[in-house]
């Protein structure tokens, strides 16, 4: 693996999932990950980051955030507000609201905007 790639293990069991990134770029946008992966501790010597206390589709929003500027999409948004399905719109509310949490929690302050963006925008339509 590269230097400047690190590996991100969120959840634990069978929910776990892996995502890599580059660490630099992690850095640069979060100052926890950057404390984390340039400090004297095992993340830093290994790349690797372990996050069994985090949930994986929070995770995958931020990480969509990172690559793209906007969270995962609804699921339904070509689909017209008359056809739309609340209990699936429900499900992607908590999903951003959760993304939101692990944002704050790690300190992602331009994925929380983007984050209420999104959150309004669907809650709007």
């Amino acid at each position: 693996m590269s230097k400047d790639l690190v590996a991100i293990h969120v959840g634990s069991g069978d929910s776990m999932a892996t995502f890599y990134s580059s660490k630099t770029y992690l850095c640069d946008v979060s100052r926890i990950f950057h404390n984390a992966l340039m400090g004297s501790f095992r993340e830093a010597a290994e790349g690797v980051l372990c996050l069994p206390d985090d949930d994986p589709v929070s995770f995958r929003h931020i990480f969509q955030i990172l690559k793209s500027s906007s969270p995962s999409p609804h699921p339904f948004r070509t689909i017209s507000k008359g056809q739309r399905c609340e209990m699936i719109t429900d499900t992607y509310l908590e999903e951003l609201a959760m993304a939101w949490l692990f944002a704050d929690k790690y300190d992602f302050a331009s994925c929380q905007r983007k984050i209420m963006l999104e959150f309004t925008s669907v809650v709007q339509e």
